[in-house]
């Protein structure tokens, strides 16, 4: 199994909790911090296909949608919309032989933190997530993880509590939230 995204996967604490919630499996953490799906292309024979893996969790909508890149050099660029969704089909119809899952991960949060905003680097964040997710249930056989969805059901504070920088899941918040989210949906 790879997981293959941003820094909410390489970082997130969740990908080596699935790892040992399913010990017959090899979990593989592919994701990388500041990447969206322009790099996601690059990367994705080293990173995802070399592994030949059985399943293949996927997310890119939160950096996809980062307005910024061209401010910081994070060794990536700007994706647009359309660009965004063309490398997500190819992607993923690369994947025939294994089952997809693309999952929508914690949004980011609307409220001033430390130093910035995280909403207002990703002002377009629903937009890519929603096209995400019906490019994704427009490919058969692809299923969805909306965990999106779960985050936006908390209050501000509890977000905060599992999410302290706004963006980016603690150890708790992938504990209570990713996780269970993701082992329901897979069923294996």
């Amino acid at each position: 199994m790879v997981c293959f995204g941003t820094s909410l996967t390489s970082t997130g604490g969740w990908v080596k909790m699935l790892n040992k919630a399913l010990p017959d499996w090899r979990v593989i953490n592919s994701g990388e911090g500041g990447m969206n799906s322009n790099w996601g292309m690059d990367n994705f024979g080293k990173k995802v296909l070399r592994y030949n893996p059985h399943v293949v969790l996927m997310e890119f909508s939160i950096n996809d949608a980062y307005i910024r890149y061209d401010e910081i050099d994070y060794g990536c660029k700007a994706t647009s919309l359309v660009q965004s969704i063309k490398n997500i089909k190819f992607m993923i119809k690369k994947l025939k032989w294994c089952k997809v899952f693309y999952m929508t991960m914690s949004p980011p949060l609307n409220k001033f933190l430390f130093d910035r905003n995280p909403a207002e680097d990703r002002p377009e964040y629903w937009l890519y997530s929603n096209v995400h997710q019906k490019v994704a249930y427009d490919i058969p056989g692809v299923e969805v993880i909306d965990i999106a969805e779960k985050w936006q059901a908390l209050s501000t504070e509890k977000f905060l509590e599992y999410c302290p920088d706004g963006l980016h899941p603690n150890e708790l918040g992938s504990k209570i939230i990713t996780l269970p989210t993701i082992l329901k949906r897979l069923e294996l």
